[in-house]
Order: C-alpha cells, then sequence, then structure tokens
C-alpha cells in the first residue's frame, strides 16, 4: 500500500498496464498517419504515452483504443442503394444541358 507522509489512511495503489510500446515513428506506422499527427493526438491526450528521457514511447493498449473509438461501422450494400438512387445523384450538374 501506498501511504502519504502525514496522512495515516492507506491510498489505494495504482493501477498501471505495462506492455509492448512503441516510439512515435512505429505509431505513426501503425496509425498510417504522419508522426506530426501522433505528436498531436499526444498533446490532445488522445493517445497515451510514457517518457523515458527525451522520447516519448506510446502503448500498443493505447494505439488499440484510439482505432476502436475512431471505427467507422461498414453498412450493408443494400442499406446504400437504397439512400442514393444514382440516377437522381448528379441531375442537378446536368440541368443546363437539356
Amino acid at each position: 500500500m501506498l501511504t502519504t507522509p502525514g496522512c495515516d489512511e492507506p491510498q489505494a495503489p495504482i493501477e498501471i498496464k505495462w506492455g509492448r510500446t512503441l516510439t512515435v515513428k512505429q505509431a505513426a506506422q501503425q496509425l498510417n498517419c504522419s508522426i506530426s499527427m501522433v505528436y498531436r493526438l499526444m498533446v490532445r491526450r488522445e493517445l497515451a504515452y510514457e517518457r523515458r528521457g527525451r522520447k516519448r514511447l506510446l502503448t500498443l493498449d493505447s494505439i488499440a483504443e484510439y482505432r476502436r473509438r475512431n471505427l467507422v461501422p461498414a453498412e450493408s450494400a443494400v442499406a446504400l442503394s437504397s439512400k442514393t438512387d444514382g440516377s437522381k445523384r448528379y441531375r442537378h450538374l446536368f440541368r443546363d444541358r437539356q
């Protein structure tokens, strides 16, 4: 148990997930984005990382969680075809030619 000096009550242990870490360059390759985008996501606290000296190492769990949060589910082909009728979709572009 962790205790704070001057406090008699013990604090709850801090749970930290230790796993494989990636460099910023490796994380950019995993996410298929630029290195500057990875830094931007870290500043916005959308990706968790740890510091070791000057290095910033991202956890695989953090990258997987980010990908899950930003996943857009696909719709079935039937649902998509019923939403848009191809013959009417671009009709406004050809009104002047008729």
